[in-house]
């Protein structure tokens, strides 16, 4: 036999070493278009409101955790409540304090529960800054 050639061990040692590098070129590529995807809107998406140039991607982002801790909230709890306020899931730990991402003032808002669609939206109010249409100050 001529010893000069690969065998069958160094081909599968090969093989595993291929398959280990792609596994973590395949995990390396979903961690960067995560990182990608949370950044997209970071300096695109804005509005005007008045003279300040707000960024809505971001107060949709805490509407987003908002809805996330309410429903946590809700399932913890055992509650059947349709108006979820900020300070009760602040009050509980399901959420910290949101702030104003511009001027770093404190935020309020509340989650509403439709019961019939089992769907969440959440209402912010940012003081100056931003506030969700529809916002009813009278449910804080």
């Amino acid at each position: 036999m001529n010893n000069k050639g690969w065998g069958l061990k160094e081909f599968i040692i090969l093989l595993v070493a291929l398959a280990f590098c792609l596994v973590v070129v395949v995990y390396l590529c979903n961690k960067l278009k995560k990182i990608d995807e949370k950044n997209k809107f970071k300096n695109i998406s804005t509005e005007f409101v008045g003279n300040k140039d707000i960024n809505l991607k971001t107060y949709i982002d805490i509407e987003d955790k908002m809805v996330e801790a309410s429903k946590k909230y809700k399932v913890d709890e055992n509650t059947d409540i349709v108006i979820i306020k900020l300070s009760g899931m602040i009050e509980y730990g399901y959420i910290n304090i949101i702030r104003d991402p511009k001027t770093n003032k404190e935020c309020s808002g509340y989650v509403i529960y439709d019961n019939s669609k089992k769907n969440y939206k959440a209402y912010l109010s940012c003081a100056g800054s931003y506030q969700t249409s529809d916002y009813n100050a009278q449910f804080e």
